[in-house]
């Protein structure tokens, strides 16, 4: 369930902290403690440490600090967003030199160590990763040959026109099938962050790894064509979804 004033209660999130600020976990717990979010917490001190953890699951949120000390490489939480679907990375650093670079792998939010209320900064980004993945607002009714199902829309990865049917790539690996046309699903989610890249293909922008060479390659690790008529279109408009973030 999904509460932006803390008087719902959530279903339980799996939540890693990979930190050794011990101000900093205490200010998490509180936020996640004070917006009635149950949890099972996971606390690590390192990329290292992480690593030897990985039997156990964290499907939700994972917040790193101190980045430089404790971790090697961004490119490695670059493989845990693309290994773990859906999850949000949360960074809390004073390193601008981190922020694009980090944006560009798929991080989730950037808090400001300077920012003058931590609190503050640590709830609006626990309670958007949480809002974005939850929300009732974000689900659509779509009435599939499996039947009527209500799908969260940031977990559609993709839609393929395969023949008469449209195909429904979800997050968990599902296909979902469905008579209709591209152009009418287009109209429905395309307010939601997604690129029709394709005559044959609606993309979610969540999901995008790179562009290059007339190809969006995601995440979940398929190659979409893109069209070359829109090819400059497509760039243009995923570097206005990246700046977004960037500024939310």
């Amino acid at each position: 369930m999904d509460s932006m004033n803390g008087n719902d209660i959530y279903e339980t999130k799996d939540i890693m902290i990979c930190s050794s600020d011990k101000l900093l976990k205490r200010d998490f717990e509180l936020v996640l403690r004070n917006n009635n979010i149950n949890n099972n917490i996971i606390n690590v001190l390192s990329e290292n440490d992480y690593k030897q953890n990985k039997k156990y699951i964290c499907k939700d949120i994972i917040l790193i600090s101190d980045i430089k000390d404790t971790w090697n490489d961004i490119h490695e939480i670059k493989k845990i967003i693309e290994e773990n679907t859906g999850i949000h990375v949360i960074i809390y650093t004073d390193k601008s030199d981190f922020v694009y670079e980090g944006y560009e792998i798929g991080v989730y939010r950037y808090i400001d160590d300077n920012c003058s209320d931590k609190v503050d900064c640590l709830k609006r980004a626990i309670l958007k990763a949480l809002s974005n993945n939850n929300s009732i607002e974000n689900n659509m009714i779509f009435s599939f040959k499996e039947g009527n199902m209500s799908i969260n829309y940031n977990n559609i990865v993709y839609i393929e026109k395969s023949e008469k049917m449209l195909l429904f790539h979800i997050a968990d690996g599902k296909i979902l099938h469905m008579r209709g046309y591209l152009s009418e699903i287009y109209n429905q989610v395309n307010n939601y962050e997604f690129l029709k890249v394709h005559r044959g293909y609606i993309v979610n922008c969540r999901y995008i790894k790179e562009i290059k060479n007339h190809n969006m390659y995601l995440k979940t690790k398929e190659i979409i064509p893109i069209s070359r008529r829109l090819y400059a279109d497509i760039k243009e408009r995923y570097g206005d979804y990246m700046q977004k973030r960037l500024n939310s």
